[in-house]
């Protein structure tokens, strides 16, 4: 699970958080070529929502989980055709992602669930 339960408090007054997930292509030899990172399953919640980010230097570190990483533009893509474009991942490669959640004000208690995506192809 990435992101913690909604406080109580947290659900009555909305709530924005940031997760940053670092993905490596683990392969001994092959390229991942034309890495993409989507929403393969939307949250179960219709009082959240979930974006993601790529963030191509990968040094960022923030403050705390409600401070925004700097200089991101988060997308709810939802396919490999929309999805965030990483690049091609050479063996070893590391790519850093970052997860916005967002719980909007007055939200209901439930279980919430999504999924994130990242894919591409290999030429042997």
């Amino acid at each position: 699970q990435l992101f913690d339960v909604v406080l109580p408090q947290e659900a009555l007054d909305g709530d924005v958080e940031y997760r940053c997930v670092w993905v490596k292509n683990t392969h001994v030899f092959e390229t991942l070529y034309a890495a993409k990172v989507y929403i393969s399953l939307e949250t179960t919640s219709t009082d959240t929502v979930v974006a993601l980010a790529y963030d191509s230097v990968g040094t960022q570190v923030i403050a705390n989980e409600n401070t925004a990483p700097v200089g991101l533009s988060f997308s709810t893509t939802n396919s490999y055709a929309t999805g965030i474009a990483l690049g091609d991942m050479a063996p070893n490669a590391t790519k850093m992602i970052w997860f916005r959640w967002t719980v909007t004000a007055g939200a209901l208690k439930m279980i919430d669930a999504g999924r994130a995506t990242i894919t591409g192809g290999v030429v042997t």
